[in-house]
């Protein structure tokens, strides 16, 4: 599954992934003024890139994304670099100073959610996730523990019906004192 398509379905799930589009090469002109809107309302945007939909039968794993993008020049030169290889992916940007914590989680059988956060590091969730010295493991739940921060994301895979097993990717960020998950993707279960 294409990364947009499967970031709807989280969407359509009813979970948080921000405001996003995605654009071909050949969208510039639409590209562009939506990248001015993301700068303009969030003060920059995130960018990741996927194959465009002709291109079947490559894994889209390692490709270039820039997180965060705070210079529209630096976001033009990237569109430039790449032209009609990608299709562009357009995030909301974020302000990492915001970032509560980065995590990989899941539900279990019993509804429990087990979770792998980094609640140090400050910065794009795929590095935050690299830095083994901080991880740590929690388990949430009925006959486990809570956590103010991740009780929410239990809750809402739990409505979403997300099957036990299944990973997800998430930051939760403070939103004017509010932890609110950002959902990135899912990934099979074990």
């Amino acid at each position: 599954m294409r990364k947009f398509e499967a970031l709807m379905h989280i969407k359509e799930l009813g979970l948080n992934v921000g405001e996003l589009k995605e654009f071909e090469y050949s969208e510039k002109a639409e590209m562009f003024k939506y990248a001015r809107h993301l700068f303009k309302k969030f003060g920059g945007l995130i960018i990741r890139t996927d194959f465009p939909k002709h291109v079947t039968g490559k894994v889209p794993l390692n490709l270039p994304f820039i997180s965060p993008c705070k210079d529209f020049r630096q976001f033009e030169e990237f569109v430039e670099t790449h032209k009609e290889k990608f299709t562009y992916l357009l995030f909301q940007g974020c302000d990492y100073s915001k970032v509560i914590l980065s995590a990989y989680v899941y539900l279990d059988e019993l509804d429990r959610m087990h979770a792998e956060i980094n609640d140090v590091d400050k910065i794009n969730m795929r590095d935050a996730m690299k830095v083994t010295g901080h991880l740590k493991t929690l388990v949430i739940g009925p006959g486990a523990g809570y956590d103010d921060r991740l009780n929410k994301v239990r809750f809402q895979l739990i409505k979403a019906k997300i099957p036990p097993n299944e990973v997800v990717e998430l930051s939760v960020f403070d939103a004017n004192g509010v932890p609110t998950p950002v959902y990135k993707q899912f990934r099979e279960g074990f």
